[in-house]
């Protein structure tokens, strides 16, 4: 049974460490160390070689690891076709999955899918995404007003001004449009001037 977003308050601040930082020489013990230290939840980045140039890691590390933690996993596919990946995703322990709305899926048929299979959905958008495609889905999504976390939009910042500006006309134009949408932002690593 998948461990549900919805149980943290929509203006909660969580921790998601990804295991991108460990090390996969003992990844069971540093998930171990994170959710001990008070981790809400682990950050999965899945990266496929094709929607991005790096590989990580896919559907055999995410169930070889579910059983090291209780913790929520929070999945975010960075793949060309999540569409096709869903189901194998969920059935091998991820919680939460974003994907990018800059996938070659159609970005509703990839929503409807991940709640069927009963996850929470969070759409990443990359800066240079065009606000046209974002502000088309934003009114017209389709909520489960019973969530209180319906999805959330994931925006990945360089820090450069330019970018700051998209980020925060990003968040206004959820705000406007669709208020009970939960934003989250990814920094990189990279720390705020």
């Amino acid at each position: 049974m998948q461990k549900d977003l919805r149980k943290f308050c929509n203006n909660q601040l969580l921790v998601s460490p990804s295991i991108l930082a460990a090390d996969f020489a003992n990844l069971a013990d540093n998930i171990v160390e994170v959710a001990q230290a008070g981790a809400d939840m682990l950050h999965l980045d899945v990266m496929d070689g094709h929607f991005v140039p790096n590989i990580s890691f896919g559907v055999p590390v995410i169930k070889a690891i579910r059983s090291k933690s209780d913790l929520l996993f929070d999945t975010h596919l960075m793949i060309t076709h999540p569409l096709q990946y869903i189901e194998a995703f969920v059935k091998a322990g991820a919680d939460h999955i974003t994907f990018h709305l800059e996938c070659d899926d159609d970005p509703i048929a990839v929503i409807n899918k991940i709640r069927e299979m009963e996850c929470t959905v969070g759409i990443s958008v990359k800066p240079a995404t065009p606000f046209k495609k974002i502000k088309d889905l934003i009114p017209g999504f389709p909520l489960n007003r019973s969530e209180c976390i319906p999805f959330a939009f994931r925006v990945y910042a360089t820090y450069e001004v330019s970018n700051r500006l998209v980020d925060l006309k990003l968040h206004n134009l959820i705000d406007q449009l669709n208020p009970t949408l939960r934003s989250i932002e990814t920094f990189n690593g990279k720390q705020r001037k």
